[in-house]
């Protein structure tokens, strides 16, 4: 048997992002891996074959470990945690849960068995910089080229590490009965884990859904969420001057109220946010609605919901064919409603136990374990 050290952070997103491990413990100790699960490193965690680190907020699940053998990791500089553990004998998969095809830590690269993303491009040449790059950086160039003069990176040497970068899993796999939830809710769900997740999957047809296009979403002061958002709005506004329609709200609202609005339209578009998968992007498909989505066959991502055509409607990256593409649903509402339908049953498939996550996840382990640093 093969002992798998989990090591999260007691926070939010740090749960969704080792749920999955959580909901297929079982299948995997079938496969011979047992996890065990830890908020803070310390020595029973490091008695262990491997250990998956989970990136977000993962400073807490250090500390106390660091103060104790007197470790200095101020500017997160975690290289020493790191090291130590390497002397422990245990091999070592960092899953970088940031929402960006880029590397957020890119001088672990050369000090980790196995390095994750959510998300990767299919192909680093598309990319003068892999260091937490945002590959639309057509959009934030200005804003981010201080930031990436500063790092200086060569991407040579960085390319030459990246064959240990590898796709984990996306949001996909998130603790879905806690979105939207308050925060004592919430709270409760991260100290007492329950592996109930049931989904309300919504289905009726596009054709008998009141609004045709509707798009919640506001701008919070965050330059590249808002960016991308602007432009959808901008389309959006344009659209209703045309079609005289006002299906669209641009402020917050609770979330039953948000998942009735889904479930009553037909057409929702889903921006880019700091990533370019979105909680989103899974809660259209969950209620039924017909997706319009920036291409993304530029990203290899797993479990892959985005098929052009086939599960989503693709559009330009700046919506400047908004209108077009909704045109097209209502004049091939047959089409758009299979297109709609097969999201769906994607997403049912995934969570009726018909994954491989169990087996993807030994491969990992097995990969980190024959990988040496």
């Amino acid at each position: 048997m093969t002992k798998v050290s989990v090591l999260y952070a007691k926070r939010y997103k740090a749960h969704h992002d080792v749920f999955p491990l959580r909901v297929h413990k079982k299948r995997l100790e079938d496969l011979n891996i047992k996890l065990l699960f830890f908020n803070r490193l310390n020595n029973k965690a490091l008695q262990s074959d491997a250990i998956i680190i989970s990136s977000y907020q993962v400073n807490e699940c250090f500390s106390d470990f660091a103060k104790r053998y007197n470790i200095n990791f101020s500017n997160n500089n975690y290289l020493p945690i790191m090291e130590l553990i390497k002397r422990q004998g245990l091999s070592i998969i960092w899953f970088d849960t940031s929402d960006t095809t880029g590397i957020s830590f890119p001088n672990f690269l050369e000090r980790v068995n196995i390095y994750l993303k959510q998300q990767i491009l299919k192909s680093v040449v598309d990319t003068e910089n892999l260091y937490y790059d945002y590959f639309y950086k057509r959009y934030f160039h200005s804003f981010w080229k201080s930031e990436r003069d500063k790092i200086q990176l060569n991407i040579k040497d960085m390319q030459r590490s990246y064959s240990k970068v590898a796709i984990g899993w996306n949001l996909a796999f998130s603790d879905w009965k806690t979105h939207g939830k308050n925060r004592i809710n919430r709270g409760l769900n991260i100290a007492f884990p329950s592996l109930i997740n049931n989904i309300n999957f919504y289905n009726s047809p596009l054709i008998n859904r009141g609004k045709k296009i509707w798009f919640l979403g506001d701008n919070k002061g965050h330059i590249v969420n808002d960016y991308h958002r602007k432009l959808l709005i901008n389309a959006i506004k344009k659209y209703n001057q045309k079609c005289n329609s006002s299906n669209n709200s641009f402020t917050s609202i609770n979330n039953n109220k948000y998942n009735k609005l889904l479930r009553e339209s037909a057409v929702v578009p889903s921006p880019f946010g700091l990533g370019e998968i979105c909680y989103r992007d899974f809660e259209i498909l969950f209620s039924g609605c017909l997706m319009i989505k920036p291409r993304m066959d530029h990203i290899k991502t797993w479990p892959n919901i985005y098929r052009p055509m086939e599960t989503y409607v693709p559009c330009r990256w700046d919506f400047s064919d908004l209108e077009e593409k909704v045109q097209w649903v209502f004049e091939n509402i047959s089409d758009a409603q299979t297109i709609a339908d097969n999201g769906q049953s994607l997403l049912k498939k995934l969570f009726q136990q018909e994954n491989n996550f169990p087996h993807r996840f030994k491969n990992i382990v097995e990969d980190s374990l024959s990988t040496h640093v």
